[in-house]
């Protein structure tokens, strides 16, 4: 039995766990700091990681700076256009759901996670020529949706958002989605053959510059710097593990997966994360103590059908991707 096919799936589940626990961290660090100030300071430390993580990479392999600049000179890594990536990904969607967060509450966020999943399958059909939508694929996703809603049901019963709902900032938060799915598919459509570390080095960079400027366009360059100095040393402390693990190695192990494993299935992570974030607040947060023996029943439900179109969704990818040769970006990465 070939361990290395299992790597790709260990990592997907690392994604899960990571995606799902990292929403507890950033509501934590909220309480204290702008969503908008958080941003920036979060993709600042994973910057900064990353640069560490490339450099570390330079040091133990002599001929690792020579792949480099040799990947530079023929475009197979497109700075620009990482960059771009980078704002797609991450700046511009966080920057919109801090927005939208004014009025819409983080369980409308959380039932948004697998439309993600939609758009990016959409996308793939129109850029990439061996990742066609397909009747199974839509279905499978679609069940995900479902899932996702059937768990949010009785967690929006006892939600205790009492902000008035305006449409504009759930259009808001439809665009976010629009951004992740179209995000992961120009990733994988822009770049032939790049390094994972220096892929993701660049997409910070970019997302980095992006909420930096957008946080001076909101508070001012002089408003903005004096809420970066405001921020506690917990905070930061908190701020610095959310750049570390959850920003810049999330985004180095879900460029493996999407190598590995194409992007219908790494999209699938948002839909494991839901899952993951439920159990958590099942196990730690003791958040079904005022449910119904109905709504506890519903949300089992919800998670198994979760779990189910994982499952079946990810097989469907396996056998569609035994019989198609792949893309030039999986062979050459």
């Amino acid at each position: 039995m070939d361990k290395s096919k299992f790597k790709p799936y260990i990592a997907f589940i690392f994604l899960c766990i990571a995606y799902g626990t990292s929403s507890a961290l950033v509501s934590i660090i909220r309480k204290t700091v702008d969503p908008i100030v958080l941003s920036c300071v979060r993709f600042f430390f994973g910057l900064v990681t990353s640069i560490f993580v490339f450099t570390i990479n330079i040091i133990k392999d002599n001929n690792y700076m020579r792949h480099i600049r040799q990947s530079l000179s023929s475009q197979s890594i497109n700075v620009p256009k990482a960059m771009l990536c980078g704002i797609i990904n991450y700046g511009f969607p966080y920057s919109l759901i801090a927005i939208s967060q004014r009025s819409v509450s983080s369980i409308a966020v959380q039932i948004s996670q697998p439309l993600v999943s939609v758009f990016s399958l959409l996308a793939s059909h129109i850029l990439l020529s061996n990742e066609k939508c397909t009747a199974k694929k839509l279905f499978y996703q679609l069940l995900s949706v479902f899932g996702t809603i059937l768990t949010s049901i009785p967690t929006l019963k006892f939600s205790e958002s009492k902000n008035a709902v305006f449409m504009f900032d759930y259009f808001l938060l439809f665009l976010s989605t629009v951004s992740f799915g179209f995000g992961t598919v120009y990733v994988k459509y822009s770049q032939s053959k790049p390094d994972q570390t220096a892929l993701c080095m660049f997409q910070l960079l970019g997302a980095f510059i992006y909420s930096f400027v957008y946080g001076v366009y909101c508070f001012g360059l002089n408003q903005f710097i004096f809420y970066l100095a405001q921020i506690d040393r917990s905070a930061l402390f908190l701020i610095i593990i959310l750049g570390i693990f959850y920003t810049c190695l999330t985004s180095i192990t879900f460029l493996y997966v999407l190598r590995e494993l194409g992007v219908v299935v790494s999209n699938y992570t948002n839909v494991g994360q839901i899952i993951i974030g439920i159990l958590v607040g099942v196990v730690f947060l003791n958040e079904w103590s005022n449910y119904s023996i109905f709504d506890i029943v519903l949300s089992i439900t919800g998670l198994i059908v979760l779990f189910v179109s994982i499952i079946f969704g990810i097989q469907n990818e396996n056998k569609i991707n035994s019989n198609d040769e792949l893309t030039p970006f999986v062979q050459n990465l």
